[in-house]
């Protein structure tokens, strides 16, 4: 859903699925992993899967969560990201530090990833929290951004799949030019590019 995420495109899920379940014995559950298959099951579970249990995982937004939570046959978890455990590995590592910076995006990962960051940041007002939003900026734009850090800021990637010019990234891409363009460390929330 990342590369693949207009109308046609999720016409075109649709379409396949009900295709196939409809000559299929129904399911005796349904796992969905990511925030865009949680509002699809949602949206179409009683067309495509009635009276079958949905168990969702890897959900960055907990509001999403806790509303497919209340929906009859819905269970799963939040993949909450480690904010608070790494602002404090930040404190330590990097004393001097002043200016926490996320990069996120518009994809609904990056969406959920924003609130979570934002939560944490409340908990700790003695740092400058920013936010550098991917899907606003195009590269040059975005390489200006990182380039102009101050040096006592850290970078938190969480998410950038994809720039206002359109163009998508895989988890790797995106840690290449975040890396490349900004002179001061940047930490990861999850094994993805780790080491990078």
């Amino acid at each position: 859903t990342k590369r693949f995420d207009t109308a046609a495109d999720k016409q075109l899920v649709y379409n396949t699925l009900k295709n196939k379940l409809s000559r299929l014995r129904p399911y005796d559950a349904l796992v969905v992993g990511d925030d865009a298959a949680l509002l699809f099951a949602m949206k179409y579970r009683q067309e495509l899967f009635p009276d079958v249990p949905v168990v969702f995982l890897g959900i960055n937004d907990p509001d999403l969560a806790q509303r497919a939570g209340r929906l009859s046959g819905f269970t799963g978890s939040v993949e909450y990201m480690s904010y608070q455990q790494n602002f404090d590995l930040i404190r330590q590592l990097f004393p001097r530090t002043r200016h926490i910076v996320a990069i996120s995006d518009n994809t609904l990962t990056g969406q959920g990833d924003q609130r979570q960051f934002w939560q944490s940041a409340g908990q700790n007002p003695t740092m400058d929290y920013r936010l550098i939003n991917t899907s606003t900026l195009n590269q040059d734009m975005l390489s200006q951004i990182l380039q102009e850090l101050p040096s006592d800021s850290v970078i938190i990637y969480s998410s950038f799949y994809e720039d206002a010019e359109g163009h998508s990234y895989t988890i790797n891409e995106g840690a290449r030019f975040v890396v490349e363009h900004a002179a001061v460390p940047v930490m990861r929330l999850s094994t993805g590019c780790m080491g990078t």
